[in-house]
């Protein structure tokens, strides 16, 4: 497969390398785009879907009209999405990618060597994945909103696996609740599963931080439609998050798409 470019008169012709072919095979709209967002994982990609439902109820156009298309690795996952994005920027598409922090000091190419090949980068402040980013900048409100999502997102993979409603529903509880106490030290005989409560004795960002790690490490939201859940939630509260760095990278998202 090759890829025929011209600009001004000027024809190129560039071969997909064979490094490509699981995108070839598995995402090929991607190939047809003009602009490329890579995500790292399916939390990302569900979220900007979540992104593109919003903004066409604000009259903007669907990402594909304006020739812009998300995909995500296809294989390795998160630690492919960076030599993903670089490939695609070398074979002339106007690509973003859309990552976590937590480990950028990590990723190959570097964030450096993205950005000199063209690629635009966005991902959070701060050594934080996208769970720990929501968390941390959702108001209080809206992150009570975002513990009762990750419950449904777990009761529902626990019905997928063949659980009865009610053993679901217990264990569902039981995961979720332990694992944020897990985070702060504590059990929830301790003190509790209402979060509002536990501000008695902790402060909000220890609560804050304590549910975005237990988020990331129990893969919450790892599903596309999980993640599209938690783009819902995050728009839903948009309006009270002006200044976060989680509005900023929405806005970096936006600009690339619709700029």
């Amino acid at each position: 497969m090759f890829i025929v470019r011209s600009d001004c008169g000027n024809t190129t012709i560039k071969q997909v390398p064979n490094t490509l072919r699981a995108t070839v095979i598995k995402s090929p709209e991607a190939l047809l785009a003009k602009k490329i967002i890579v995500c790292e994982g399916k939390t990302e990609f569900g979220f900007c879907r979540a992104l593109e439902r919003f903004w066409i109820s604000k009259n903007k156009e669907p990402f594909a009209y304006v020739g812009a298309v998300p995909t995500f690795p296809v294989e390795g996952g998160g630690d492919d999405s960076p030599p993903l994005a670089e490939k695609l920027a070398k074979l002339g598409y106007d690509t973003c990618i859309f990552m976590d922090s937590d480990k950028l000091d990590q990723i190959t190419p570097t964030v450096e060597a993205l950005k000199s090949s063209g690629v635009t980068v966005v991902h959070w402040s701060g050594m934080v994945s996208i769970e720990e980013r929501v968390a941390n900048d959702l108001t209080w409100d809206a992150l009570k909103i975002y513990i009762s999502n990750a419950y449904e997102c777990t009761k529902k993979i626990l019905l997928e696996g063949g659980l009865l409603e009610d053993e679901a529903e217990m264990r569902t509880k039981n995961e979720i609740f332990d694992s944020i106490c897990n985070k702060l030290n504590k059990t929830k005989e301790e003190i509790g599963i209402d979060i509002d409560l536990w501000k008695a004795t902790l402060t909000e960002d220890q609560v804050r931080q304590a549910v975005g790690k237990a988020a990331k490490k129990k893969g919450w939201f790892k599903r596309t439609d999980h993640g599209e859940l938690l783009g819902d939630t995050v728009i839903n509260d948009l309006d009270n998050i002006s200044g976060t760095d989680l509005l900023n990278k929405i806005n970096e998202l936006y600009k690339f798409i619709y700029g």
